[in-house]
């Protein structure tokens, strides 16, 4: 990487976190009013509901946004912005009719479900996929600012939605308030890129070209779904199994912790990934490797996770129950255990997307299944909630380590053979 290329990088890396900062500065400003009209019951029941909005948004968009990131050809990418806005309210209405249909035994399995969540769902699946294609869209053409902006609108529009329905509706606001403010994003986000991108223009829709797209393109989406899929269940099944073995009130007290954890990497660890995803590719494409670039992104979130981590072991209990309410207080000492697994994620997470860059979306599945696997047995074999956080916050730690070292074989890309081994040599 240049001087000159580096100096864009940081560059392009400044306006986006900028725009993400305001996006996450915004619902953890609006969090210790939340959390002060609201009991841990019902943040462990939101966030069950997004827990399953979060994995039913990733076959929505069956992951063609993966395509749209890094599709160059102005053709090619008007292609898949339509065969992706086409199937995504396809398989939303789909799901709503099935969750409907499942409301029964859902309110056996988790108490407090009612039907309207089921409502609420189809709405949120549908805004959180747009909103995944439109910021792909975004990075794609390298409108980072309108990317902040459409993070900061819909991140405003959710906080704000969720503070006015939880005064008004006694149950189900945080779910309602959240699932409309996603839909006005979306909106937020087409009438910004209508304006931005060519590609979006319109024109004339050739079907047969879409068959051949989706024919050729297919098999990277495919690749990347179960990985992905897999990836969202292992993210989501502390909040789904601590509901069903302890109960949504110790859900809303891990669900407040790893919100907490998670704030920083959704500050500025996401920030460089969408930056981070354009270089790559890049590099990649022109050298054959992106080591460069994967070391120099490493760096950086090394050093800025450290700070926050830090103070979540240094005083996790005490700033908890300040910021949030003294019934808060055990999520900081949640918060205090997971730490270092936090700590890891920061830049393990993100650069993870090297696979995709480097065609290893197989390796990326395996891990998948490994992470799947060993976040499922950490909340069944332990026989106390304590244990199951430690269990969890270790076999997470570990894997994560493991994911960097991939993500770095990767970047490396494939070896020049040696001479001596070349054909007449």
């Amino acid at each position: 990487m240049t001087r000159e290329s580096s100096a864009g990088f940081l560059n392009s890396i400044a306006i986006v976190l900028t725009g993400s900062i305001a996006a996450q500065a915004i619902p953890l400003l609006v969090m210790p009013l939340l959390t002060r009209l609201v009991a841990p019951a019902q943040m462990g029941l939101y966030s069950t509901w997004f827990g399953i909005m979060a994995i039913l948004s990733i076959v929505a968009t069956f992951r063609f946004e993966i395509l749209l990131t890094i599709e160059r050809d102005p053709v090619s990418r008007h292609t898949c912005l339509v065969v992706v806005s086409s199937v995504i309210p396809l398989l939303s209405i789909l799901f709503g009719f099935a969750l409907l249909g499942a409301t029964p035994w859902m309110r056996d399995l988790i108490t407090g479900w009612h039907w309207s969540a089921a409502l609420s769902l189809t709405i949120g699946i549908w805004a959180l996929s747009m909103n995944k294609v439109w910021l792909a869209l975004a990075v794609n053409t390298g409108h980072f600012r309108t990317l902040g902006i459409i993070r900061v609108a819909t991140a405003a529009c959710c906080a704000l939605l969720q503070l006015a329905a939880v005064t008004v509706l006694t149950e189900h606001g945080l779910e309602w308030g959240y699932a409309t403010g996603l839909g006005v994003g979306v909106v937020i986000g087409y009438l910004l890129l209508m304006r931005r991108v060519p590609s979006y223009e319109g024109g004339s829709i050739d079907l047969a070209g879409v068959k051949a797209y989706v024919r050729q393109k297919m098999q990277l989406p495919l690749n990347a779904l179960p990985a992905d899929l897999i990836n969202a269940l292992a993210q989501q099944l502390p909040i789904l199994f601590v509901t069903g073995r302890f109960g949504a009130s110790a859900a809303g007290v891990l669900a407040l912790s790893i919100r907490v954890l998670d704030a920083p990497a959704g500050v500025f660890s996401s920030s460089v990934l969408d930056v981070y995803k354009q270089r790559a590719a890049d590099e990649f494409s022109e050298h054959g490797n992106c080591r460069r670039t994967f070391l120099e992104t490493l760096r950086m979130l090394m050093v800025v996770a450290l700070i926050p981590s830090t103070i979540v072991l240094a005083a996790g209990p005490y700033l908890f129950a300040l910021v949030f309410g003294e019934q808060w207080r055990e999520s900081g000492l949640v918060a205090q255990i997971l730490a270092p697994m936090a700590y890891l994620r920061f830049f393990a997470s993100p650069l993870g997307y090297t696979l995709y860059i480097c065609d290893k979306a197989r390796q990326q599945l395996y891990w998948q299944i490994a992470l799947l696997v060993l976040s499922t047995l950490a909340f069944i074999l332990p026989e106390t909630q304590h244990d199951a956080f430690v269990m969890y916050a270790s076999t997470y730690g570990g894997l994560y380590v493991v994911y960097l070292l991939m993500s770095y074989r990767a970047a490396c890309g494939t070896p020049a053979p040696r001479a001596d081994s070349l054909p007449g040599a």
